[in-house]
C-alpha cells in the first residue's frame, strides 16, 4: 500500500517505477481541475491544487490536507455557511489531523444526533387506503374507477402526521453518505449506528439532487434547526461526486474532494454581505451586455455572458470581484486570472476596474496590489486590476472578538469592494 500526503498546491517527486500500470493508468486519469500531473525523467510530478480530501486509487491513497489549522478551518467554515455553533472534534481521536471530510461528518453526527435526541420532525403525508370503516376523505374519483364496487371497502385519502419526509430522508441519506467518504473508522461506526435509529421510520432514498431540493423547499420556521445539518450534507455532496473508476474489474477507485473555491467564495459573499449594509450584493450576476455579435453568425451561437463571481452595487456604481483560492503574493499572476481580470475592467468602459479575491495565512500585513492596462495611444490607464488580500487568520480570530471584531469584518469588507 502506498500513501502519498500533500498539502494544497504543493508539489512532490515519484518515481516512475513505484507504480504498477494499473495504478499510473490511475494516476493519468487524476482530475485536471484537482491536480497537475507530468512525467520528467523517470519521476512523476504531482502537484495539488484548491481540492482537499483522499482518493483511493487501487494500492495508492493520495491525501490532500488543507493548509489551515482545523479549529480555524471549522470556524471559517460555520461563519461562511451559517452553520450555528459548531465545536472542534477531540485532538486525541484524530492523533494524525483529522481529514476534511471527518471534520464535515463529525459536525453532521452531532447536529443530526440533537435533532434525534430533540425529537424527528412530522408533518402530514397524504395516504390513501382502502377501508371498511371509512375515515378522512372519500376518493371519489378511484371510487368512479372501481365501480361496482367487488370488495366491502372504499378509497379513502387520510394526512396523517409521519417523520417520513423528505426533510427526514435527507438526514438518513446524508449519514450515509458521511459514513461511505470518511477516513477515520470509529467515526464511520458511529455514524451508521445513528442511521440505524432511523431505518424503522424513514424510507432510505438515494442522496440526489432532486432529494437535497426538495428537503430545501421544506425547511421553514418550525424546522430551521434541521437547516445546518442539511447545508453540512450539501458540502459533503459537493466533495463526494468523484468518479475514478476505471473500465478494469480488479481496479478500484473511489475518494472525496472538495473544492476549496466553493468554501472561499461563500466566505467572501458572508463577509460582503455582513460588512455592507448599504450595498447590494449579488452572487454570480451575469454580464449581459459585455459581448455583441456585431456580424452574421452561425445559427444556435449565444453570446458569451461573464458571471463575475460577486457584483457590488453601491450609488449607481457596480464593482465587479472574483475569488480565487490561490495565494496570488507567491509567484507570478496566473495568466487565466489576468485575462479574466482584463475582461471585467475593460467591460465597464475607460476607466473601469475589477478586483480579485484571495487568501492570505500569513499574519503580516499586506496591501492591495494595482496593476494598470495601457492602451498603445494614451498615456492614461484604460483600466486598474487590483489583487486584494483576505487575512484568513485575522478573520478567524475577528469571529470570536465580539463588537470588536464584528467592526474589523466591517472595514475588511470595504477594503475588499473599493480599495
Amino acid at each position: 500500500m502506498t500513501e502519498i500526503e500533500l498539502r494544497e498546491w504543493q508539489r512532490v517527486l515519484l518515481p516512475r517505477a513505484d507504480f504498477g500500470a494499473d495504478e499510473h493508468a490511475a494516476l493519468l486519469r487524476l482530475p485536471g481541475h484537482a491536480f497537475h500531473l507530468r512525467e520528467r525523467g523517470g519521476q512523476l510530478e504531482l502537484r495539488a491544487r484548491a481540492h482537499v480530501g483522499r482518493v483511493q486509487l487501487g494500492r495508492l491513497t493520495i491525501t490532500v490536507l488543507p493548509k489551515l489549522a482545523e479549529r480555524t478551518l471549522l470556524g471559517l467554515f460555520t461563519y461562511a455557511h451559517n452553520l450555528g455553533d459548531l465545536r472542534p472534534a477531540d485532538p486525541a481521536a484524530y492523533p494524525g489531523g483529522a481529514l476534511l471530510q471527518d471534520i464535515l461528518a463529525e459536525q453532521l453526527r452531532r447536529q443530526v444526533q440533537a435533532i434525534v435526541d430533540r425529537g424527528l420532525h412530522r408533518s402530514y403525508q397524504r395516504v390513501t387506503l382502502d377501508l371498511s370503516a371509512p375515515r378522512g376523505r372519500l376518493d371519489a374519483a378511484a371510487l368512479a374507477r372501481r365501480m361496482p364496487l367487488l370488495r366491502p371497502v372504499l378509497p379513502c385519502v387520510t394526512h396523517d402526521r409521519s417523520v417520513d419526509h423528505a426533510l427526514n430522508r435527507l438526514l438518513y441519506a446524508g449519514l450515509l453518505l458521511a459514513a461511505r467518504v470518511v477516513a477515520h473508522e470509529p467515526l464511520r461506526r458511529r455514524l451508521r449506528e445513528l442511521a440505524a435509529r432511523l431505518t424503522d421510520d424513514v424510507t432510505d432514498q438515494p442522496l440526489t439532487r432532486a432529494l437535497l431540493a426538495a428537503g430545501r423547499r421544506a425547511l421553514h420556521r418550525l424546522v430551521d434547526h434541521y437547516r445546518p445539518a442539511l447545508h453540512l450534507i450539501e458540502l459533503l455532496y459537493a466533495g463526494a461526486g468523484l468518479d475514478l473508476s476505471t473500465h478494469q474489474p480488479t481496479f478500484t477507485a473511489a475518494g472525496f474532494l472538495f473544492d476549496m473555491n466553493r468554501f472561499f467564495q461563500a466566505l467572501v459573499l458572508r463577509l460582503l454581505e455582513e460588512g455592507l449594509p448599504d450595498c447590494t450584493v449579488e452572487h454570480e450576476k451575469p454580464l449581459r451586455r459585455a459581448y455583441r455579435w456585431a456580424a452574421p453568425h452561425l445559427p444556435g451561437r449565444r453570446r458569451p455572458t461573464p458571471r463575475p463571481d460577486i457584483t457590488v452595487a453601491s450609488q449607481g456604481r457596480h464593482f465587479l470581484l472574483d475569488a480565487k483560492y490561490r495565494d496570488l503574493s507567491v509567484g507570478p499572476l496566473p495568466r487565466e486570472i489576468l485575462y479574466q481580470l482584463t475582461m471585467y475592467a475593460a467591460s465597464q468602459g475607460p476607466g473601469g476596474a475589477a478586483a480579485m479575491i484571495y487568501p492570505r495565512q500569513e499574519a503580516s500585513a499586506l496591501a492591495q496590489e494595482r496593476l494598470d492596462l495601457h492602451s498603445a495611444l494614451h498615456s492614461a490607464p484604460h483600466a486598474s486590476l487590483y489583487l486584494r488580500p483576505v487575512p484568513l487568520l485575522e478573520l478567524a480570530a475577528s469571529l470570536d472578538a465580539g463588537d470588536q471584531g464584528l467592526a474589523f469584518r466591517r472595514k475588511l469588507a470595504r477594503t475588499l469592494a473599493f480599495g
